[in-house]
């Protein structure tokens, strides 16, 4: 199994053992999940697993062509709770992310906002360039103004981030 980033114009995954710019906490976790996924029996329908970050500390989610029978799921949440993930679960076809474990929320802060979001929501793949990017649009948009952050994944969900100083408004729409 192959852990990394596509190469340039192709589909081919560059394996990696580790990653510098990945956050900290994420690249100690590529090896002992290289070494965790053969336990799963869901393991050869698995399209994809994604490392998250967030504030309260790192949430991992499973891509797969169906849903992690009983026995994974609690080898799921077993990991979970040994490696102190904040989220575990799945993602199957087009469903929604399905938590099978969580300890607290996935968000990353930007001045006096937080952003919480679900792991199958859009987020920059840089911890710090989430923060980064808002703290920038807040300075360009001037006090006392509203974000909105709209993200169209082929038609099926948009996610609304509308922020003020005090206030925070998530909502998503099926289309």
């Amino acid at each position: 199994m192959a852990f990394g980033f596509f190469r340039r114009r192709s589909n081919e995954i560059i394996d990696l053992e580790e990653c510098p710019i990945l956050h900290p906490a994420m690249s100690k976790l590529i090896p002992v999940v290289r070494r965790w996924l053969p336990k799963l029996a869901i393991v050869k329908s698995l399209s994809g697993v994604q490392l998250l970050a967030g504030e309260a500390g790192i949430g991992m989610l499973l891509e797969s062509n169906g849903p992690p029978g009983k026995q994974d799921r609690e080898l799921m949440k077993a990991f979970a709770v040994k490696r102190k993930l904040v989220w575990m679960g799945f993602v199957s076809g087009r469903t929604a992310a399905q938590p099978v474990h969580t300890r607290g929320s996935l968000s990353y802060e930007a001045g006096e906002v937080t952003f919480r979001y679900m792991p199958d929501d859009f987020t920059q793949v840089h911890f710090e360039q989430n923060r980064r990017l808002v703290s920038l649009v807040r300075e360009w948009a001037g006090s006392g103004k509203k974000l909105v952050d709209l993200f169209d994944f082929g038609g099926a969900k948009i996610t609304v981030q509308a922020t003020g100083r005090s206030e925070e408004h998530t909502s998503e729409l099926q289309s």
